[in-house]
């Protein structure tokens, strides 16, 4: 719908602490930036596609696994009460990008 590509479009660009809530601007940002759009072109659709931050978010884990407590604790001093769903199921970059060599 024109709601979600006017709401959801910048947001697939952006980190997994940008969509938990921790806005921190840098090049770290930029490059994952850079290969969200390039994982794009490839795949001709977001290579992390979530209707809100919170399915994004759940998207990226599914694909990355999540994120160590030492990465949590970088984020916030809170990172314990964070709830996330168990994920059950897990592909790879490379499922996402099939018939890229490595």
């Amino acid at each position: 719908s024109a709601d979600l590509q006017i709401v959801g479009s910048d947001r697939w660009y952006w980190t997994p602490e940008r969509l938990m809530g921790f806005e921190r601007d840098g090049m770290e940002q930029d490059m994952w930036a850079v290969g969200c759009i390039f994982a794009e072109l490839l795949l001709g659709a977001p290579i992390f596609f979530g209707f809100d931050s919170s399915n994004q978010v759940f998207s990226m884990f599914k694909t990355l696994g999540f994120p160590s407590r030492q990465q949590l604790s970088y984020l916030a001093d809170d990172y314990d009460q964070l709830q996330v769903p168990k994920i059950n199921t897990r592909c790879t970059l490379a499922d996402k990008l099939p018939g890229l060599k490595q």
